[in-house]
């Protein structure tokens, strides 16, 4: 997994190059667009540290791009799991604030 970031600013977004998941912006406040790139999302959980699955809203943007409402969860840090309709998952974490 590579991660990008600008220095000690922030992680910009988090890439899974085998899956091709990309998650940003992260930190994030209200909303957490991920990205597919070669992953045609079909279902999408996200949970917290516990492995808690936390309820939120999701907006298919494209056929590769959903937009995660993530203003009612409280801060801190939070694992996404991706799988497409052929069973392939992609993982990623991002930070709430």
């Amino acid at each position: 997994m590579n991660v990008k970031g600008q220095g000690n600013i922030g992680v910009n977004e988090i890439i899974n190059e085998k899956a091709g998941l990309i998650v940003h912006p992260n930190p994030c406040k209200d909303k957490l667009t991920v990205n597919g790139y070669q992953l045609a999302v079909n279902t999408i959980e996200v949970t917290d540290l516990l492995g808690q699955k936390q309820n939120i809203l999701v907006e298919r943007l494209t056929t590769n791009d959903l937009r995660l409402m993530t203003n009612n969860l409280p801060s801190g840090i939070y694992f996404i799991k991706a799988t497409d309709i052929n069973g392939n998952v992609s993982v990623g974490k991002f930070v709430k604030e």
